[in-house]
């Protein structure tokens, strides 16, 4: 024990004059003493505990983590310090949404004067089954807000848009008129959602409708065209219908059913060396061009007189619309009735309007 304090004695001799003729506090020296006995380093003075609380304690301020009061007063950055509040609770009861929410955006807490509440707390002890705030609510900023399509967006946007539009046609508000100027339509639907990627895959579908009436087709090309669409051709209401979401995109299955469409159109009208050897037994449907009743008929208007009048050919394509729609849709009562009027009303036998021989004529 003795070669220790004899060390700390010889580094006390050691001490420079100046320093203990410098430092008169008692209290600093003994800091100093310490410090060099134990570290072998100075260490800077100890901060200063002057101040005391109610109790008479001196308060123990540490440099750099307590800032004095004064200091604070005579910072230049004092205005920097103090936070202006949310916007939400200084915001006027007749602010202008849309200046506020202009275009699309994250959702902001601070900026929407709401108590919206989203999400769930779970396995969190007291707090489960509490439903967050909107601060700090990381729930709300992963969906798509529609805060900058409120009505006055919209009308706004369509004031913007107007001069650029014309006033719509009033003659194709007739259902007619507007198959006839625009046959196509392409039906696609898009979709909002909340996921982590922003194409819907029901977005994909695209379908598109026409009448097979607008289309320049003859009796072969449109044979082949419904042979080829099968199901997809209605024969009642002559409507075509074609679907496509093969492809990944949408525009990709717009374009791939444009594609379908052009090459059914040409590939229906091409004539394959196999189609002459087609027999009328092999024909879908009653073909009055090359049907023998045609033939016979075109021998019985050289025998007739009254095959010379104009009226004859009405009544020939008359007639041949009633043996198509007989064989095509079976012998009813209605099919039957059209084709015995045809064959009267072009044989001049009788017309629908001549009683028959057992009626009875009125006393």
């Amino acid at each position: 024990m003795a070669a220790p304090r004899l060390k700390s004695c010889l580094r006390l001799r050691n001490i420079n004059k100046t320093y203990l003729a410098s430092h008169t506090n008692v209290h600093n020296l003994i800091n100093f003493i310490t410090a060099r006995t134990f570290t072998g380093k100075g260490i800077p003075p100890m901060p200063k505990c002057d101040k005391r609380d109610k109790d008479g304690f001196r308060i123990y301020r540490i440099p750099g983590l307590h800032k004095d009061p004064v200091e604070q007063k005579k910072s230049p950055f004092k205005m920097f310090s103090e936070r202006p509040p949310p916007r939400e609770k200084v915001m006027k009861v007749d602010q202008d949404w849309t200046n506020v929410w202009p275009t699309a955006a994250s959702f902001k807490p601070s900026v929407v004067p709401l108590p919206i509440r989203q999400g769930y707390v779970k396995n969190a002890g007291e707090n489960q089954g509490i439903i967050p705030y909107k601060y700090h609510n990381m729930e709300l900023m992963k969906v798509i807000n529609f805060l900058h399509l409120t009505p006055r967006h919209i009308s706004k946007h369509c004031a913007a848009l107007k001069k650029f539009c014309t006033p719509w046609p009033q003659e194709l508000n007739e259902e007619g008129i507007q198959e006839t100027h625009f046959p196509l339509s392409i039906t696609t639907c898009d979709y909002v959602y909340s996921h982590s990627t922003i194409r819907d895959p029901r977005s994909r579908l695209v379908t598109m409708k026409f009448k097979m009436s607008c289309l320049d087709l003859d009796y072969h090309a449109k044979d082949k065209m419904i042979r080829l669409l099968g199901d997809r051709y209605d024969q009642e209401t002559d409507e075509v219908t074609i679907q496509s979401d093969k492809c990944p995109i949408q525009q990709q299955n717009s374009d791939y059913i444009a594609y379908l469409l052009t090459a059914l159109y040409y590939e229906s009208w091409k004539v394959e060396e196999w189609e002459g050897e087609k027999t009328w037994a092999d024909l879908e449907a009653y073909d009055w061009e090359r049907s023998k009743a045609k033939e016979k008929i075109e021998r019985l208007q050289e025998k007739l007189p009254q095959a010379r009048k104009e009226s004859w050919s009405e009544d020939v394509g008359r007639f041949a619309e009633a043996v198509t729609r007989l064989h095509n849709e079976g012998e009813s009562k209605d099919t039957l009735n059209d084709y015995k009027s045809a064959v009267l009303a072009m044989l001049k036998l009788r017309t629908d309007s001549t009683p028959s021989n057992n009626a009875q004529t009125p006393s």
